[in-house]
């Protein structure tokens, strides 16, 4: 049975369009005649899906039948099966149809017939191989750092998974920088070339930027971000070292180790030495402590993350 369901109607069709061609040219040379219903045979096969265009010739040539007389349509038959031949010909040497016809195909093969494809087009460097053609090491670090029971990495999935973890970095590397900005600006520790602009150079492949480089500034990235935690979680007893000089005994104390004058109690003495002590609640001059003793601890959480 036909695949095309309308294949008579169009076997019809095509007969009419090849007398009307042989009656227009019943007086031109043979072979421009040929030529003439060749074109036309081939324009009807183009529409044709391949597995119906041997029914169609079959049905076509049967309404062509030779015969000894003018011999006026000898030649409709004898045309088919050239066109045909070019027809598929074309096809054969068109690179899109024929990958349109094996990915066709792809449901019907067992995956030794897959994986025969796939090594044939690594081979021709038209597809990249996967986790056997990548580098091993890479692949080792890579399993060390996200371990599976899989040997297989879909690079579809990486290219996915470097995405997301490209745009946490990035985002990270700028919330750490501004604060570390903001902490201490007068540093000398300063932000380089924008992490996301060395991973795209990496990236490309093109040599410009090393692994090396790569690694030296997330590792850079890695000791500040240590730097500003730990910094940070030693703000409360700095802040409360400060406040606690406030304290009623140390009021009191630090009172009594200047000594009063001969007029003055005690008590004058005590609230003459708070409002002293208490200059340290200005805001600006508290910021200002408060962020070069941060600077002072990041820079020497740094030194021993190093």
């Amino acid at each position: 049975m036909s695949g095309h369901p309308d294949l008579q109607a169009r076997v019809e069709e095509a007969a009419n369009r090849l007398r009307a061609v042989q009656t227009d040219l019943a007086d031109a040379d043979a072979a421009l005649r040929e030529e003439a219903l060749t074109d036309e045979v081939e324009r009807q096969l183009g529409d044709l899906a391949p597995g119906d265009r041997d029914e169609f010739l079959r049905r076509l040539s049967s309404r062509f039948p030779s015969w000894d007389g003018d011999g006026s349509m000898a030649s409709a038959p004898a045309a088919a099966s050239p066109a045909r031949s070019q027809a598929d010909q074309r096809e054969l040497n068109d690179p899109s149809w024929l990958l349109d016809k094996l990915l066709g195909t792809l449901d019907r093969m067992d995956e030794e017939q897959k994986e025969t494809i796939r090594r044939k087009l690594i081979a021709a460097g038209m597809v990249s191989g996967g986790p056997g053609d990548w580098p091993a090491d890479a692949v080792t670090r890579f399993r060390k750092a996200a371990p599976d029971g899989s040997e297989h990495i879909d690079p579809g999935h990486l290219l996915e998974l470097s995405g997301a973890m490209a745009e946490f970095v990035t985002s990270v590397e700028k919330l750490v920088w501004r604060a570390w900005q903001e902490i201490s600006p007068r540093s000398s520790l300063k932000r380089g070339t924008p992490l996301g602009t060395t991973i795209g150079r990496f990236s490309g492949g093109s040599g410009e930027v090393s692994l090396n480089e790569v690694r030296q500034d997330l590792e850079r990235l890695r000791q500040l971000t240590v730097g500003i935690i730990g910094a940070m979680s030693g703000t409360a007893n700095l802040v409360h070292n400060r406040v606690q000089t406030l304290a009623p005994e140390g009021v009191m104390a630090a009172a009594k180790d200047e000594g009063k004058k001969a007029w003055e109690s005690w008590e004058v003495a005590y609230w003459r030495k708070y409002r002293e002590l208490a200059a340290i609640l200005d805001q600006p001059v508290f910021e200002k402590e408060v962020r070069e003793a941060l600077s002072d601890s990041i820079m020497a959480l740094i030194g021993r993350a190093r």
